[in-house]
């Protein structure tokens, strides 16, 4: 039978089939509607992949191999086992199984976490091989290739050999209840960063392109929040360049890399800071300006292999109805323990309110500084609170900082007391 009027969009059979397999062009309407079709599609797999987690979690928990450990009479969830959560995994301590309050944020939140006698034993043991490969030993790791791009350019061999680092890469990759480090994927997955971070030079300073990409602030660094935390907040609804996704990546990675910086600053480094936030403002978000598919699992890809174990906490702000299945098909290739970082804020943030205490807790008192959340546009068509004149010329300048061996600027924050 004719289908009906393309106006009239009723739930049938046949409007998947025409949307997906109609031939010749299509037109931009009907590229959104297979977005949409698609999207469905994904937060379906989503929400059967969680469920899939669910009933094999409880398989194990039957079989003894989940220990269920106590909150219940605080409404806690019970501690999965590390094997469970996969990539960024770091099973809690009793400890720091508590709820947010100013001034007692969990450690795991903000710092890395300490080695154990095996996992420190594997990153020696990565070390070694890096040590050879900068030693011109190339045939003992089988990497001749790497070891060219350590010799030539010292800042990817220090980044490579600093503890923290080897650290993080340990723990990216643990397994089992014991969290016993995997020496192997560690090293792959340190491997595949080296290769990546050589070719991004994420040492040299922003250019010009960048700085285009950067101009509305959809991705950059408000600051440090009162944990001495760097916080990146993107808004990808300011997006100018939907086509030039390797352009995106590069634009987010740099901005990453600026928050990593800034890790080495006054503050972060007084306070132990190992890690960043990310605020995602989603107050203005819409299917038709939405990142595809594609560059939301690259995003992900990008924080999880080439910077583990940096994330603190993830914040998304007023995420609409609309952002629900594009979160389900991300939330399929989030690790566990990475999810358990996520804040999802709806909804009134008027001083006093619940949501405002979140954030004070999470971020501190001056959040909305911070993250530019509800603030005025200083230059039209830019993200609230953004000013591409003043925040360009601190980057670059760090930039510069750190190629000389010296310490970031950044936002010199004044350290709360009692902060640890």
């Amino acid at each position: 039978p004719a289908p009906p009027p393309r106006h009239v969009l009723q739930p049938q059979m046949w409007s998947v089939e025409f949307a997906l397999h109609s031939g010749g062009a299509r037109s931009e309407r009907e590229s959104r509607l297979e977005l949409a079709l698609l999207l469905t599609v994904a937060l379906l797999l989503g929400r059967l992949e969680v469920l899939l987690r669910r009933i094999g979690y409880r398989f194990r928990a039957a079989d003894g191999g989940v220990a269920e450990q106590g909150g219940a009479s605080h409404g806690q969830r019970p501690t999965r086992a590390a094997d469970e959560l996969g990539t960024d995994a770091q099973p809690l301590a009793a400890d720091e199984q508590l709820a947010l309050a100013p001034g007692a944020l969990p450690a795991r939140l903000f710092r890395t976490a300490e080695l154990t006698v095996e996992q420190a034993e594997a990153a020696a043991l990565i070390e070694q091989r890096l040590c050879a490969l900068l030693a011109g030993q190339p045939d003992l790791s089988g990497q001749p290739r790497l070891a060219g791009l350590l010799v030539e350019q010292p800042s990817l061999a220090a980044f490579a050999l600093d503890s923290n680092t080897l650290a993080r890469y340990i723990l990216a990759r643990v397994r089992g209840p014991r969290r016993l480090p995997d020496v192997e994927a560690s090293w792959r997955l340190l491997q595949v960063t080296l290769s990546w971070r050589a070719h991004a030079r994420l040492d040299l300073p922003p250019s010009a392109a960048m700085r285009e990409h950067a101009e509305t602030g959809k991705a950059y660094v408000g600051g440090l929040d009162v944990h001495g935390r760097p916080c990146v907040v993107l808004d990808c609804d300011k997006e100018r360049h939907p086509r030039d996704e390797d352009g995106q990546m590069a634009h987010l990675a740099h901005t990453l890399q600026y928050a990593s910086m800034l890790l080495h600053s006054r503050p972060a480094v007084a306070n132990g800071v190992t890690r960043f936030v990310i605020f995602i403002k989603l107050s203005d978000f819409s299917v038709w300006t939405a990142p595809s598919i594609g560059t939301t699992l690259r995003t992900i890809r990008l924080l999880l292999d080439n910077f583990p174990e940096r994330l603190g906490q993830c914040v998304f702000y007023r995420a609409p109805r609309a952002f629900a299945p594009l979160w389900a098909a991300a939330a399929a290739v989030i690790p566990a323990d990475t999810l358990s970082k996520v804040v999802f804020i709806s909804g009134d943030v008027s001083p006093g309110s619940v949501n405002a205490e979140i954030l004070t807790a999470t971020l501190g008192p001056t959040w909305r500084k911070l993250t530019g959340a509800d603030q005025p546009v200083v230059v039209s068509g830019s993200s609230p609170g953004f000013d591409i004149e003043s925040y360009w010329p601190m980057v670059e300048q760090d930039f510069a900082r750190i190629a000389n061996g010296e310490p970031p600027v950044g936002f010199e924050r004044p350290l709360r007391a009692g902060a640890i």
